[in-house]
C-alpha cells in the first residue's frame, strides 16, 4: 500500500472518528493524510470543521484559509473563514473573506448574513442593517440573519426590537440553539426578572447539561434573591462538569453572600486550583481570609 493510499484511508478514518465525536483523534487523522498530500482543499477544510467542533477558532481559521488558498472558489471555506476569523475579534479580515465570497457569486446570502455580526461586534450598527436588508434580497427568510440583527440590537440597548428578532428566528427555525437564550438575556436586561426565568427554565428543561446556560441561570436566580435555587444550579453545572472554575466560583459568592465564610474559602480557593488566573478568585479569597482573621496570601 503506497502512501497514498494510506492517506486516503486515513481521512476515510477520520470521518468515522468525527461522526463518533473523536474529534482529537479524526484531527490526527486529518493532519497525517494532510502531511502526504497538502494540496487537497477538501482535507484542510475537514481539518477546519473538525477543530471548529473543538473550539480551536485559531486553527479551524488557519485550517480554511489554506483551503480557501488552494481553491480560491470555495465560497463555504471563504464563509467559514470569515466565520472563525469574527470569532477571533479579526473582523478586518473576516470583511475582506466575506467580501471575497461575494464577489465570486453575488447572490451567496451567507456573505451577506454573516457580515451582520462582524459589523456588530465592531460596533458598526447601521453596516450590521444594511447587510441585513441586502440579505433579505438575497434570501428573505435566513432565520440567522434575525438573530445576528437581534445582537446589534441588543448591543444598542434596543431589546424590544431585538426580542421581536430572535422570535422570527425561533419561527423560522423553532430548533434554533441560542435565540431563547438571548431573549431571556433581554427580559432579564429589561428588568422583567420572571419573565426571564420562565425563558430560562424552558431551555435548561432542553439543554440539561449545557452549563454555560445553568451558570447564566443560576446568576439570575441569585439576582432575584433565591439563593437557595442559584446554588442548586451552580450544582448541576458541577455535576456536568467537575473541574469547572467558574461555578465553584459561582458557589463561592453564593458562601460570601450567605455568610458562610468556610465554604466561601473552600470554593474560591478551589478556583486557584483550577485557574490559578481566574478574574477576582483571589481578591474574593483575601476579602474572606480577612473577615475569617486570617490575612494570608490567598495564592
Amino acid at each position: 500500500m503506497n502512501d497514498w493510499t494510506t492517506a486516503e484511508n486515513r481521512v476515510r478514518r477520520a470521518h468515522r472518528l468525527y461522526e463518533e465525536g473523536r474529534w482529537v483523534e479524526a484531527a490526527a487523522e486529518l493532519r497525517a493524510a494532510i502531511d502526504v498530500n497538502p494540496h487537497n482543499p477538501a482535507w484542510h477544510f475537514n481539518l477546519a470543521v473538525t477543530l471548529e467542533a473543538m473550539e480551536d477558532y485559531p486553527r479551524a481559521a488557519e485550517a480554511y484559509g489554506e483551503a480557501a488558498r488552494l481553491d480560491p472558489g470555495d465560497l463555504e471555506a471563504l464563509n467559514c473563514l470569515g466565520v472563525n476569523l469574527t470569532r477571533l475579534g479579526r473582523c478586518a479580515d473576516a470583511l475582506d473573506a466575506f467580501a471575497r465570497a461575494q464577489a465570486l457569486d453575488p447572490m451567496y446570502e451567507p456573505a451577506y448574513c454573516n457580515r451582520i455580526a462582524t459589523y456588530a461586534e465592531m460596533g458598526d450598527h447601521d453596516n450590521a442593517e444594511l447587510m441585513f436588508y441586502l440579505a433579505r434580497q438575497v434570501k428573505a427568510d435566513c432565520p440567522q440573519c434575525h438573530y445576528h440583527v437581534g445582537g446589534s440590537l441588543y448591543a444598542r440597548g434596543l431589546y424590544e426590537r431585538a426580542i421581536r428578532s430572535w422570535e422570527e428566528t425561533r419561527r423560522l427555525d423553532p430548533k434554533h440553539p441560542d435565540a431563547s437564550v438571548r431573549i431571556a438575556e433581554a427580559l432579564w436586561a429589561m428588568g422583567r426578572l420572571g419573565d426571564a426565568r420562565r425563558r430560562y427554565e424552558e431551555e435548561v428543561r432542553r439543554f440539561p447539561q449545557d452549563v454555560d446556560l445553568l451558570l447564566d441561570y443560576g446568576d439570575l436566580l441569585a439576582e432575584m434573591g433565591l439563593l437557595a435555587e442559584a446554588a442548586a444550579q451552580f450544582r448541576r453545572a458541577l455535576e456536568a462538569t467537575p473541574d469547572h472554575a467558574g461555578a465553584h466560583f459561582s458557589l463561592g459568592e453564593l458562601a460570601l453572600k450567605r455568610g458562610e465564610l468556610a465554604k466561601a474559602r473552600e470554593m474560591f480557593h478551589c478556583v486557584l486550583q483550577l485557574d490559578a488566573k481566574y478574574p477576582c478568585a483571589s481578591l474574593r479569597l483575601g476579602q474572606v481570609l480577612l473577615r475569617l482573621g486570617r490575612p494570608q496570601v490567598a495564592v
